[in-house]
This record gives C-alpha cells, sequence and structure tokens, in this order.
C-alpha cells in the first residue's frame, strides 16, 4: 500500500505540474494576462501625469482591470462618483482620456516617436476643453518627445499663432482672422 501512495503522489505532483504549466500558458490566464497588467500599470501612470493637468485634478484612472474574462479602465472622480470604466465618462472625456492613453501607449512602445497625427480629437469637446486642448497637446508632445504635429481640426477656440496651416475649402467664415501661418488655402488657388 505504501508503495502505491507513493507511486500515486508521484502522479498528483506531476499533474499539479502540467496543470500549472497549461494555466500559465493559456491564452486567458496565462503570463500574457499578467505582463499586460503590468505594462498597462505603466500606461496609467504616464496617462495621469497629463490628466492631472488637463482636469485639474478632477479624474484619475485608477489601475487596470485585465483579466481572463474582463478589461476594465476604472475613473475616479474627485467630488463625485467612481466610474467602473472609462467609457462611462462624459463623450468628450472619453475622447481626451482616450487620445492620452493612445499617446502613453505610442511613447511605451517606442522611443523614436517623431510626428503625432490627429484627426480631429477634439471634436467630442466642449468649449471649455477645446480651449485647453493645445496646452494638453504640448503635453503629450513633451511627454513622447516630440515637437511636431499633425492636426485636423475645427476648433475655433484655440490659437493658431504658432502652427502652420492648410486651410481647405469651408464657408471661409474665418476669413482672414486666422491667426497661424498658412502655407497653402484652397482660396488662393487659380482655378
Amino acid at each position: 500500500i505504501a508503495t502505491y501512495q507513493d507511486e500515486l503522489n508521484q502522479i498528483n505532483n506531476e499533474y499539479r505540474y502540467i496543470d500549472l504549466i497549461k494555466y500559465y500558458t493559456a491564452s486567458n490566464t496565462g503570463i500574457q494576462t499578467i505582463f499586460a497588467a503590468m505594462y498597462m500599470n505603466d500606461i496609467t501612470i504616464q496617462a495621469n501625469k497629463i490628466l492631472g493637468g488637463l482636469f485639474n485634478g478632477e479624474l484619475t484612472l485608477m489601475p487596470f482591470i485585465i483579466n481572463e474574462s474582463e478589461f476594465k479602465i476604472p475613473v475616479a472622480v474627485r467630488n463625485g462618483f467612481d466610474m467602473d470604466d472609462v467609457k462611462s465618462l462624459s463623450g468628450g472625456q472619453t475622447a481626451l482620456v482616450s487620445m492620452i492613453i493612445s499617446f502613453a501607449l505610442v511613447h511605451k512602445s517606442s522611443s523614436k516617436l517623431n510626428i503625432l497625427t490627429a484627426d480631429e480629437l477634439d471634436g467630442p469637446l466642449d468649449p471649455a476643453l477645446r480651449r485647453q486642448f493645445i496646452h494638453t497637446l504640448y503635453t503629450v508632445l513633451e511627454m513622447v518627445g516630440s515637437n511636431q504635429a499633425i492636426l485636423i481640426s475645427h476648433n475655433s477656440e484655440m490659437s493658431m499663432s504658432e502652427c502652420d496651416i492648410v486651410l481647405l475649402k469651408n464657408d471661409n467664415a474665418d476669413g482672414a482672422n486666422i491667426d497661424g501661418n498658412i502655407i497653402w488655402s484652397y482660396y488662393n488657388q487659380v482655378d
């Protein structure tokens, strides 16, 4: 009986070892989930640096929830109700937080990024956040070590005095009030 008991213990130990290997290599419970959680923690730290200045500390990303059944980005809201996921924020807040997380991911994945591109990221923002958007963009540029951005925007609230502008056809309501350096204009082209 002792021999059979020893053999059973040995088989059980081998089974637990194989089961542990299966657990850590499975796509939904494995080491990649642990790595993603560690990687995303760095993203949270970088994103919160920018969010602190943008929303005056009102919004703070909490540690991402990454496991075999869910992926959530909880948000702490000062003087309000914490959100279980970033998608519960307003449209403008979600757009800015998403942009900031995206740029933090880009920065984490490559140190050779030198030109950011964005297409109407400021579109869903309310007027107050649109006025702050250019400051946020400068913060992001500094964070990723870039000094150039290509931005498509219809934002009339921000100063474009430091921007090179390609002015496409519009209702020309902006007219001569554009304060940036117009390097090309639809209205200056010969038909």
